[in-house]
């Protein structure tokens, strides 16, 4: 818990000190977070739910997201909660062949509606715990751009300057089977933090995710 106390005190601190303006999606339900994002229009988080777009808003950004060819997307929310994953159309949820997760060969596009920066991102594995195998489990791409492959290390992934709009997971062969849990971004458009201070903010949202793992 004193982990967790740190990373809050350094969040809190950047944000008041207004060198960012950081928002963290939460996309699935926690007994121990009373904080969390519901889908646009979806009545509260006690169900899962499933759409060919989700939409969410928090801190004032908004943000739609979409999956691959072929597949829809899942705010996984009970009977235990994962975070957000993809369905093949047309198939039941919860069985063999359809996991809600994301598998080799599926994706989720993360489309904000302003630039922003990503400073981290959270996972839930299948089991739906923040434990990997060490990966690489997915290939990040922005605005297009392919970033490279990333192992999801006890749950979160921290990012260094990554900014853009549109942001799509896509996991790959190989990789552990993961859900995109949250996002920690900040708008681009305000005075984002100097390369020192970007690092804090996001070794803090790493220190909250170690957290949320040991209390899961």
């Amino acid at each position: 818990m004193k982990r967790a106390r740190v990373a809050v005190l350094v969040i809190a601190g950047l944000l008041l000190a207004g060198k960012a303006h950081a928002v963290d999606f939460q996309f699935y339900v926690s007994n121990v977070m009373s904080a969390h994002d519901c889908p646009v229009g979806a009545p509260g988080c006690s169900a899962d739910v499933r759409a060919s777009s989700l939409a969410f808003s928090d801190g004032g950004i908004g943000l739609s997201v979409t999956s691959g060819p072929g597949t829809d997307v899942i705010a996984d929310y009970a009977p235990a909660f994962g975070g957000l994953g993809a369905l093949i159309e047309g198939q039941a949820e919860h069985n063999a062949t359809n996991p809600d997760n994301l598998v080799a060969g599926q994706s989720l596009t993360f489309n904000f509606d302003r630039e922003v920066q990503l400073f981290s991102a959270e996972h839930f594995n299948a089991s739906h715990k923040m434990t990997f195998s060490g990966g690489p489990d997915y290939e990040l791409f922005v605005d297009g751009q392919s970033l490279g492959t990333y192992a999801i290390n006890q749950g979160v992934v921290a990012f260094t300057n990554v900014i853009g709009t549109i942001f799509e997971f896509s996991a790959i062969a190989g990789g552990d089977p993961f859900y995109v849990s949250s996002l920690a971004v900040a708008a681009a458009t305000a005075a984002m933090p100097e390369p020192g201070t970007a690092l804090l903010l996001g070794l803090g949202f790493v220190g909250l995710g170690a957290a949320r793992r040991r209390a899961a």
